[in-house]
C-alpha cells in the first residue's frame, strides 16, 4: 500500500486515481502555484503529514480542522496566509506547526486547544501578540518568532541579537511578562537607564514565578550575568537543569524551591561556598 506521497512543482495534483483516501498517512505538495486546498485533499482523513509549502495559499480550509483528526505534523511555510481558520484548535493531534514565510497578523484563540504542540514557527510574519490561550500549550518546547513588530516592548530599546529570544515559556504567557523577564535581565546587568542603570550591575536575579522549564539560556551566554552572587528560580517548572549553570562562578545563593526537580546537576558541586535551597525530600541527589 502506498502511504506516502509527494508531488513538487506539480500545478494539477488528482488522487482520486490512486484511491488513496483510506491508506495516504503523508502528503507533500510543494512548489506547486496552489492557491487553495484541493478537495481530494480534504478526504485524506487518515493524514498524519502534510506539507504544503511554497505555494500561494491565502487561507488554509475551516472544513480542514475536522478532515484530519490525526494530523500531527502541518507545514504552510513560504504562502500568503493572512489569517489562521477560528477553529484550528480543532486540530487536536498536532505536535508541530511550521507557519514561517506568511503574512500572519494574528492567531486564533483556539490554538490554546492544541495542547499535544511541541513546535510552532511563525518567523518572518507580522504577528504582534500571541493569545492569551497560548498559556495551555505547555508541552512546547520549540517557539520561533519574530520580536521587531511586538510593540509593547520597543520600549525596552533592545538589541535582540544581543540577549537572544526569551524562553518559549515566557513568550506564551504575552508581551506583559516578556519585557518584565527581560527589564530583570538589564537590571541586573546593569544596562538600563537612570538611576538604576548608574549603580551598574546587581548582585541578584529573581526569576520567580515565570513558568520556566529549563534554564534561561540568557543566565550564561554572552557572559552579561557571569557576576550574579544570587539567583533565584523559586515557583517555577524546572524539573531538570543544564550543566551551564557552573558558567555562574561566583553565585553563592540558589533558590530553587517549588521547582519539579528529582536531581542537581554535578557541576554545582564545582562551585564554591554556594548555598541551595530547594526541596531536598524530592531530590535524589546531592552534588557534593
Amino acid at each position: 500500500e502506498l502511504t506516502n506521497f509527494a508531488c513538487d512543482g506539480g500545478r494539477r495534483v488528482g488522487l482520486a486515481p490512486y484511491e488513496l483516501h483510506s491508506v495516504l498517512l503523508s502528503l507533500t505538495i510543494a512548489t506547486s502555484e496552489l492557491e487553495f486546498v484541493p478537495t481530494d485533499v480534504l478526504e485524506l482523513s487518515n493524514l498524519t503529514y502534510l506539507d504544503l509549502r511554497f505555494n500561494v495559499l491565502k487561507q488554509f480550509p475551516e472544513a480542514s480542522l475536522t478532515a484530519f483528526p490525526f494530523l500531527e505534523t502541518l507545514v504552510l511555510t513560504d504562502n500568503e496566509l493572512r489569517s489562521m481558520p477560528t477553529g484550528t484548535g480543532g486540530m487536536t493531534a498536532l505536535r508541530s506547526l511550521i507557519l514561517a514565510n506568511n503574512l500572519l497578523e494574528t492567531l486564533p484563540a483556539s490554538l490554546g486547544k492544541c495542547v499535544n504542540l511541541t513546535s510552532l514557527d511563525l518567523s518572518n510574519n507580522q504577528i504582534n501578540y500571541l493569545p492569551p490561550e497560548a498559556k495551555n500549550l505547555t508541552n512546547l518546547t520549540q517557539l520561533d518568532m519574530e520580536f521587531k513588530t511586538l510593540t509593547d516592548l520597543q520600549t525596552l530599546a533592545l538589541v535582540w541579537p544581543q540577549w537572544g529570544k526569551p524562553p518559549a515559556d515566557v513568550i506564551l504567557q504575552g508581551g506583559k511578562v516578556i519585557r518584565q523577564f527581560y527589564k530583570d535581565l538589564l537590571a541586573a546587568s546593569g544596562q538600563v537607564a537612570g538611576i538604576q542603570g548608574a549603580l551598574g550591575a546587581q548582585s541578584s536575579l529573581t526569576l520567580r514565578k515565570y513558568n520556566l522549564v529549563r534554564l534561561p539560556d540568557q543566565l550564561h551566554v554572552k557572559g552579561f550575568l557571569t557576576h550574579l552572587t544570587s539567583l533565584d528560580l523559586s515557583a517555577n517548572k524546572i524539573a531538570n537543569i543544564s550543566d551551564d549553570i557552573s558558567r555562574l562562578v561566583k553565585l553563592r545563593h540558589l533558590n530553587l524551591k517549588g521547582c519539579p526537580l528529582k536531581r542537581l546537576p554535578a557541576a554545582l558541586g564545582a562551585i564554591e561556598n554556594l548555598s541551595i535551597s530547594a526541596d531536598f525530600d524530592k531530590i535524589e541527589n546531592i552534588p557534593m
